[in-house]
């Protein structure tokens, strides 16, 4: 076995092991944590507080498995679209690490004034995530092996690969931003009253798979001049799809004027601006990956 490879097989038991004391602390806790508990025992605050490091260790095990499929990106010459899906998947279980705590927080504080079912059942469900993404991590990762140059020095050499993974990263982001903006419209989801900071929250959810290859992508290339990081044709089709994206926005604008009109939902700026920004990047991202479609 390489260093490598014993690298990712210690990484991903340990990670396995903290989801699976995660898992067993939620089965033993929640028929104990009944309203007609006074006060959370010692033994319930224990297995809580040691949920953290556990689920410590799992976030950790995301990072290492997200510089990895960074690190994979210039050796790739097909299949980018998955493996934009498998990066967004890894982004989102891990910031939905941070949900879990938060959730176990919320549970602790409020299972005495109302049914907390609704949290544990949001919980198992994002630790389903961090099983499924953990496990094809672990599989991809010893399957995969990382390439000998680094990440952006592959982007300043007109490597394509990582170009078109950032743009279906986008579209993917676009997609669900859409999505999240429709159901933030109307009262089915949430009231009038809290529609717009869900909307900001599903903005933010929506948005942080590309935020991270962006901002990593900024830091490398942080001593290097703009026009160095992309080549000719690259700047081509980003000016193409920027026109075919606000070009969308702009034929939207009658759509969001009909539904306000037909009464469908009220006028929101922070909803409607969300709506307008994520139909953008989709067409934009989409434009880009069209140009470049050859390569796939």
């Amino acid at each position: 076995m390489t260093k490598l490879k014993r690298l990712n097989t210690i990484w991903a038991v340990l990670a396995f092991l903290g989801l699976a004391y995660s898992l067993t602390a939620y089965l033993i806790v929640q028929p104990q944590l009944v309203p007609s508990l006074a006060e959370p025992t010692a033994v319930i605050k224990l297995l809580g507080n040691l949920t953290i490091p556990a689920l410590f260790v799992v976030g950790l095990y995301h990072l290492y498995l997200l510089m990895h499929a960074f690190r994979t990106l210039p050796g790739r010459h097909h299949g980018y679209f998955w493996h934009s899906c498998y990066v967004v998947f890894i982004a989102l279980s891990g910031l939905f690490l941070i949900s879990d705590l938060t959730l176990l927080s919320d549970i602790g504080k409020e299972y005495r004034l109302f049914s907390v079912r609704e949290q544990w059942w949001m919980l198992y469900g994002f630790t389903g995530v961090h099983v499924a993404v953990c496990l094809a991590g672990a599989l991809y990762s010893r399957k995969t092996p990382e390439q000998d140059r680094r990440l952006f020095d592959a982007i300043r050499s007109g490597n394509d690969a990582v170009f078109i993974t950032l743009h279906h990263i986008g579209l993917l982001c676009g997609l669900m931003g859409i999505i999240c903006a429709i159901v933030s419209f109307p009262d089915w989801i949430v009231t009038q009253r809290y529609s717009d900071p869900w909307m900001i929250l599903l903005t933010c959810i929506a948005l942080f798979p590309l935020a991270l290859i962006v901002l990593y992508w900024v830091i490398n290339n942080r001593k290097n001049p703009a026009s160095a990081w992309l080549d000719e044709k690259q700047i081509s089709d980003t000016a193409v799809a920027s026109l075919a994206g606000f070009t969308a926005m702009l034929l939207s604008l009658p759509l969001c004027g009909a539904l306000v009109w037909a009464g469908v939902t009220s006028l929101s700026a922070i909803r409607w601006f969300g709506l307008l920004f994520f139909i953008g990047l989709t067409v934009f991202c989409g434009a880009v990956i069209w140009r470049n479609r050859t390569a796939e």
